[in-house]
């Protein structure tokens, strides 16, 4: 694997850099093997709370780089069409298995978008936990417009971020939206004028997160997810056990009043 992703941390702080700016990160083979193992290796580092994912150069990312794709699968390779049939299937599996592991993460993952972020961009976009981004980005659903179906979780996941409607209208459409929509829809959360002042403000929350004690920002995480596949009842009482298993009034005291108690 060469350094299409580059994987380090700055003060406690984690970055995945997209780093293919030539083809405007479009993701290969080499930048899914590499996401899935700087999340590994930051899910293992008890010093990182929050990991920054953010591309080199014009573009966060614009989707998959379909040259290498098809390259991969090209029918006079394969002894019948049930091979290639299961030789698509499983490499798209791994392809969405590279971006999950992000969403299942106990830390948090924060996008900082600039530039196109769009098809297999914007799927890893929503693996996300919080995404900003800069005035240029663009974000499209753009499948359709090649003739096949989003697989690598935009459908499966924008529903719970920006509703059913917008979802469908940006799959069924595939028009691209500009960064002012994206935030009246809710996909992103903040918006800055530059992509230096992009990483900036990405740094800055990611600061205000690490500052926090780690086991309760993690915890927050799993419940807000517990939530979906689970009653608001059941939610209620894995948050009573979660919080439980946290208590320590010492800890609790000094952070009131560190926090909370002076103001």
């Amino acid at each position: 694997m060469s350094d299409v992703v580059k994987i380090y941390k700055e003060n406690g702080i984690g970055f995945l850099a997209l780093n293919r700016p030539d083809k405007l990160n479009a993701l290969n083979k080499d930048i899914f093997d590499g996401i899935a193992k700087g999340v590994k290796e930051f899910d293992k580092d008890n010093d990182v709370s929050v990991v920054v994912i953010y591309g080199e150069g014009r573009a966060f990312c614009a989707g998959l780089d379909f040259k290498d794709f098809l390259g991969r699968f090209r029918p006079e390779n394969f002894k019948s069409t049930e091979d290639l049939y299961n030789a698509v299937y499983e490499y798209v599996v791994f392809m969405q298995d590279s971006f999950s592991v992000i969403e299942n993460s106990k830390k948090v993952y924060i996008a900082a978008i600039n530039g196109f972020c769009v098809g297999g961009g914007l799927d890893l976009a929503a693996t996300c936990d919080i995404r900003v981004a800069s005035r240029d980005a663009v974000f499209s659903i753009m499948e359709t417009q090649v003739g096949v179906i989003d697989d690598l979780g935009a459908l499966q996941r924008l529903p719970r971020i920006i509703g059913e409607g917008h979802t469908k209208y940006l799959a069924f459409t595939s028009d691209k939206i500009s960064s002012d929509e994206a935030y009246r829809m809710g996909l992103i959360e903040k918006i800055t004028e530059t992509k230096e002042e992009l990483l900036l403000l990405a740094k800055k929350i990611a600061q205000n997160i690490s500052s926090k004690r780690k086991k309760a920002v993690f915890g927050t995480k799993i419940a807000l997810h517990h939530l979906r596949e689970h009653t608001v009842a059941e939610s209620l009482l894995f948050t009573a056990k979660s919080n439980a298993d946290l208590f320590d009034p010492q800890l609790l005291m000094e952070n009131f009043l560190k926090n909370i108690g002076k103001k």
